[in-house]
């Protein structure tokens, strides 16, 4: 399945004024979503039961945390998160 970055299909979970939140359900497996945080939000952190992600940050710049580290983060960054760990954004 390919895509393109800037918009992954699927169906709008959220949309509000912090953040646009999709979800592309296509795989039996992962789940493949994309979220665009509007300028000066955050994210509150949260976890997935048994599901890691990886982000890829597109555009812009920011600072997240996961379980309690906080770095910065900037486009084309790449950024892991394990089993069980808390994440939040900031923009």
């Amino acid at each position: 399945m390919k895509v393109n970055v800037t918009d992954i299909g699927g169906e709008v979970v959220k949309d509000n004024v912090t953040y646009l939140l999709k979800d592309n359900t296509t795989l039996k497996n992962l789940v493949l979503s994309s979220t665009r945080l509007s300028a000066n939000k955050s994210t509150t952190g949260h976890r997935h039961a048994g599901q890691e992600e990886v982000y890829l940050f597109i555009d812009g710049e920011g600072e997240m945390t996961i379980d309690y580290e906080t770095f910065s983060v900037k486009a084309r960054d790449v950024v892991s998160c394990l089993l069980y760990a808390s994440d939040a954004a900031d923009e």
